[in-house]
């Protein structure tokens, strides 16, 4: 049984969490940690890190970057791995991500469904053997809560791109008035309403031809099983970043 503690367990992923894991019989949270208040008959919820006790076998975070840092220390000071869903960090966010995973084991992933990470995989090398003769257009679709935009989903299939061409594509989010595209260019296009859980589309278009290669979320569920799964992939892993990629198989 593995004992967690649930960062960000009053938003709408942690109470998804609290859900799942409710259900099973190999993980339970052990304790909560949200700025905002929150009651849950199954675990102590704290306000801020110095509160919470670190007897735990992991870290489920689905918070803000702002609650970053004071996390990573925790984690860091107490050697507790750390799944880290919470998108939207800056540069330097990412270097920190990337220092503490010198000391713990880190799962960090924009999307914690396995069929995108096939995604990103598939966009990498229809890029690289369509080449630069293929226009590329991205286009994300989410609720209307949705924070961040592009999402973390979007630049990480941008990333796919860029990888599968060996070089970086000028992103224009978005098109108005004299825009007419340019080579080396991937449009970026977000949308934002009702209760979309998340759809991506990435449009390779040539002469005469298109393909598309597309995901749709019909429920956000599926990022938090996919994240249970993660945080117990983690157990005995030794320090360093990992990925979606590290549960695919070919």
């Amino acid at each position: 049984m593995k004992h967690l503690i649930l960062s960000g367990c009053a938003g709408r992923m942690g109470r998804m969490l609290e859900s799942l894991i409710e259900q099973r019989d190999d993980c339970r949270i052990a304790a909560g940690v949200d700025p905002a208040p929150y009651h849950s008959e199954e675990f102590p919820v704290y306000s801020n890190w110095e509160r919470c006790p670190p007897n735990a076998d992991g870290i489920l975070d689905f918070s803000s970057p702002a609650g970053l840092s004071p996390m990573l220390e925790f984690a860091t000071g107490h050697g507790i791995p750390v799944v880290l869903g919470t998108t939207g960090l800056s540069p330097s966010q990412v270097e920190e991500v990337a220092l503490a995973s010198k000391t713990i084991p880190i799962f960090r992933a924009a999307n914690f469904s396995l069929p995108v990470a096939l995604m990103a995989h598939l966009v990498e090398e229809t890029s690289r053997a369509l080449g630069a003769d293929f226009d590329i257009e991205l286009l994300e679709l989410h609720h209307r809560g949705k924070a961040d935009a592009p999402s973390g989903t979007a630049k990480v299939l941008m990333d796919a791109a860029n990888a599968g061409l060996g070089a970086s594509l000028s992103p224009v989010y978005g098109r108005e008035g004299d825009s007419q595209r340019q080579p080396g260019e991937i449009g970026v296009h977000s949308l934002r309403g009702g209760s979309f859980a998340g759809e991506h589309t990435v449009l390779f278009s040539g002469q005469g031809e298109a393909l598309s290669i597309q995901h749709t979320a019909l429920s956000r569920e599926i990022f938090a099983r996919g994240a249970i799964r993660a945080m117990l992939y983690l157990q005995g892993c030794p320090a360093g970043l990992y990925g979606m990629e590290s549960l695919l198989q070919f």
